[in-house]
């Protein structure tokens, strides 16, 4: 066999090794440059988790002046509107503790939750204030105005504005339940549609998850 035979056999042979050595060189590289990559994001998530670190120790350090102040944060329930339903949600509100915390936190509730809410609406009418709160036995008596009647807001309104009354109590230490009371009375409903005659416990079925 001629050398020029040879050689003309070789070089295929020879070409794939090459492109072989190519594609493994194109793969450490790859890898390389993704290790690199994914250094770089650990290093951020590093930073990150640190900032989050700090963010929560100064919100501690902010919720423990709060409460030097005679003030406290409690969630209080509120309104959201989606594209297909009526939603509750909680929004966190600086109240006075005082003697009477869940007063404060109805009294926040019927004051809406701010413009620091945004998509976030009143749980209550304009114009319902809240005579009274009393706890006993595990069982919050909260009395609001007549103005709280015939709101008009519909089945699903009405469900979500006992739902914000109810949610925002019974998330105070040592209330399990929530009797709503109008004028100082019970009332068969606000609008017609969910019953409010008995103490209600909790009511998840609205919550914005």
């Amino acid at each position: 066999m001629s050398l020029f035979s040879k050689a003309k056999r070789i070089a295929p042979l020879a070409l794939v090794v090459v492109l072989l050595l190519a594609a493994a060189g194109w793969q450490v590289w790859e890898l390389r440059r993704s290790s690199h990559r994914l250094g770089e994001l650990r290093l951020d998530l590093e930073e990150a988790r640190s900032w989050t670190e700090e963010l929560q120790a100064k919100l501690g350090q902010l919720d423990d002046e709060i409460a030097r102040m005679g003030f406290v944060k409690v969630d209080v329930y509120f309104t959201l509107m989606t594209e297909t339903a009526i939603k509750v949600v909680p929004v966190g509100k600086v109240v006075e503790s005082g003697d009477n915390l869940p007063l404060s936190a109805a009294k926040a509730l019927v004051e809406g939750p701010g413009k620091q809410a945004d998509g976030v609406y009143p749980a209550v009418p304009e114009g319902v204030e809240v005579l009274g709160v009393s706890v006993k036995g595990g069982i919050a008596y909260a009395d609001f105005s007549e103005e709280i009647l015939g709101a008009g807001f519909g089945s699903e309104g009405e469900l979500a504005m006992v739902s914000c009354i109810v949610n925002t109590l019974t998330s105070l230490p040592g209330i399990d339940k929530v009797q709503i009371l109008v004028e100082g009375k019970k009332v068969e409903s606000l609008g017609g549609h969910v019953l409010v005659e008995m103490p209600l416990s909790r009511m998840d079925d609205l919550m914005d998850r």
